[in-house]
């Protein structure tokens, strides 16, 4: 089906089978949640909820431009979410699923945890905290910051990283890092082969490595 006027009401709107595709606008709803199928949102329309809640819960979301609201934040906790044009949210939290397409997506802040694999290209301006997953794809902007569980980076992080005392880094790429790496009693490991060159920083005397 299709939402090609204004959707407007105060409830919460779920996809759950087929494809939905919107190029109106979707506004006013408590939130939105994508359970299964396919929710296509085109540049030509928006989604801003009230709440400023989507949430991606084994369906797919595929998102062409910007079609959701700059303030919106946005949940991937199983399924995929895709973005194919340039686009900007509040929030992205991701604790499940994949979050890729050819696009860059651009959030204030970014979440990462769980068995979740960033395969596409995200951008911070405040902040990106790991807490376990792989980012296969590209991350940059803001500093990251892996505080608790296993971030393995098979792709890249662009900028400086911060590996707290109950984090753990594995790099398996020769050029995952841009920055220098940061470690407070940490454990950063290099997979067979790899020869990162990005300067690491020991504030603590439990770092391993």
């Amino acid at each position: 089906g299709s939402v090609a006027g204004a959707l407007d009401g105060a409830g919460t709107i779920t996809v759950s089978t087929g494809t939905t595709t919107v190029t109106g606008a979707i506004s006013n709803a408590a939130s939105l949640i994508v359970s299964s199928g396919t929710l296509a949102l085109s540049s030509a329309g928006t989604v801003d909820t009230s709440t400023n809640s989507i949430l991606v819960n084994g369906g797919t979301l595929t998102n062409d431009g910007n079609g959701i609201a700059d303030s919106e934040a946005v949940t991937v906790s199983s399924g995929t979410m895709t973005t194919s044009g340039a686009a900007t949210i509040g929030s992205l939290i991701q604790s499940g699923g994949t979050v890729g397409g050819a696009g860059v997506l651009t959030a204030a802040t970014y979440t990462q945890s769980g068995g979740s694999d960033l395969t596409g290209s995200v951008s911070t301006t405040t902040s990106a905290t790991l807490n376990g997953g792989t980012v296969s794809g590209a991350l940059a902007g803001a500093v990251a910051t892996v505080q608790t569980g296993t971030t393995t980076v098979t792709g890249t992080i662009s900028g400086n990283v911060i590996v707290d005392g109950a984090g753990r880094l594995r790099i398996a790429n020769s050029a995952a890092i841009g920055g220098t790496i940061t470690t407070t009693g940490s454990v950063v490991s290099y997979a067979n082969g790899v020869d990162e060159a990005s300067a690491l920083i020991l504030n603590s005397g439990t770092t391993q490595l």
